[in-house]
């Protein structure tokens, strides 16, 4: 039987059984799932229209919108044929798993709360560059490995396919599977032809040039391009570790780390930051509106309140790197050009940058422009620049850099370093 398995919302873990040909989900009374207490939550919000063997979801011209994996639903709607992460607005979050579905007692799709607890990484070594290996938290229930800039990790080199392997989160851990790539995937030196939970230590390895090692204890590792790794934030222990908390925020002292084994990051072109109470303003013709101009630029989001605070030194920093970069700061919100100049914007630059605040959070537009960034397969990275206590799920499988008020610089080098090497 299809079910939806409420992950966020006023009953999580509550599971719904799918059977009738229309389900409809809202607010109001006469819905056959009803969602109380949540203004995110149109009267009638969505519908579920049994298709053949599998289910249709259509937006019903709700308020907040609906998104399946991070993609808005529109009027034509979505055919649901696997997994799915379904959202109604920015509060409630379901997963979708079709009748297909088989699962042994131990793989059972577990919660967000459940990820974060265990907080695994992927240690990505390619042979041709044996002194950067990249790191990357695992916190997404599915999380796709391949060639193509659509996957949640992307590594670019020949001997991958453009979607080679996928992740599943159960209760007893990440399990990977083959997705029919052309070189194959061994585990451990050996082949995979079917899923099996992976553990602390394993290796992975694709072809002759990818080695993909999966651990809980990454602190070791000297290239910290792709992780999370901080000084301990004001307030906290002196003891500085590896963080397990749904924040993800970590560090390690310097003199911890295994140089010998694991090599040095090589020296980065320091960007010069501003004193953040500089007002760095870009010129006004950069805003675009000429067709063509804004392509190959990187695509600033932010909340208008950090401008001075953070992003400006950003966006110089950005300059004096020679990375173009585009901000709305010159245009006035929600006017024609403001819209016309979004559009551009989201049509023409290459990758997306978003100053994640709790201002940001609250800027709709933002929100929004992701997930159109996204459905045009254009990779985006979150810079955590203020701690926040929940993010949307659709950017929780996004790369993140976090940001250190002790060090501002840090993050600011690691972002500049990725775009200039492509590891977005």
């Amino acid at each position: 039987m299809h079910r939806l398995i409420m992950l966020r919302g006023p009953n999580p873990g509550r599971v719904f059984e799918l059977s009738d040909d229309v389900i409809n989900i809202g607010r109001g009374r006469r819905n056959d799932i009803i969602i109380t207490d949540d203004n995110e939550v149109s009267r009638e919000h969505c519908r579920f229209i049994r298709t053949g063997n599998h289910y249709r979801i259509t937006d019903l011209n709700s308020s907040n919108g609906t998104y399946v994996n991070g993609v808005p639903v529109d009027e034509d709607g979505w055919l649901l044929r696997e997994k799915a992460i379904i959202e109604l607005g920015d509060t409630i979050t379901f997963q979708y798993i079709p009748d297909d579905t088989t699962q042994t007692a131990d793989q059972v799709l577990a919660t967000e709360e459940d990820i974060a607890a265990l907080q695994p990484y992927l240690i990505v070594h390619i042979a041709s560059q044996p002194n950067e290996p990249a790191v990357y938290p695992l916190d997404g229930l599915t999380i796709s490995v391949g060639r193509d800039l659509d996957n949640d990790i992307v590594i670019q080199e020949p001997e991958m396919s453009r979607h080679h392997l996928r992740l599943t989160f159960t209760n007893a851990g990440y399990t990977i599977e083959d997705l029919g790539s052309l070189n194959g995937t061994y585990v451990n030196g050996k082949f995979l032809k079917e899923p099996v939970t992976l553990h602390s230590g394993d290796m992975i390895e694709i072809g002759t040039m990818v080695r993909i090692q999966y651990t809980h204890e990454p602190e070791r590792l000297q290239s910290v391009i792709n992780t999370e790794v901080l000084p301990s934030q004001p307030g906290e222990s002196g003891d500085k570790k590896i963080s397990t908390t749904a924040t993800h925020y970590a560090a390690v002292e310097e003199e911890e780390r295994d140089d010998t084994t694991w090599g040095t990051m090589p020296a980065l072109p320091t960007p010069t930051l501003m004193r953040y109470n500089d007002d760095y303003t870009p010129s006004r013709a950069n805003i675009g509106l000429e067709p063509g101009q804004l392509e190959g630029h990187v695509f600033i989001a932010y909340a208008q309140q950090d401008w001075s605070n953070f992003v400006s030194a950003l966006y110089k920093s950005f300059h004096d790197a020679s990375i173009p970069a585009w901000v709305d700061q010159y245009l006035t919100p929600g006017s024609e050009e403001w819209a016309l100049a979004i559009d551009q914007a989201l049509a023409e630059c290459a990758l997306m940058v978003v100053v994640v605040s709790r201002a940001a959070l609250e800027t709709p537009y933002i929100k929004s422009s992701i997930n159109r960034f996204l459905n045009r397969a254009k990779p985006v990275i979150l810079l955590m620049y203020e701690r926040v206590e929940r993010l949307p799920i659709s950017f929780k499988e996004l790369p993140k850099i976090r940001y250190n008020p002790n060090d501002p610089q840090l993050a600011v080098q690691r972002l500049i370093a990725a775009i200039k090497r492509g590891h977005v």
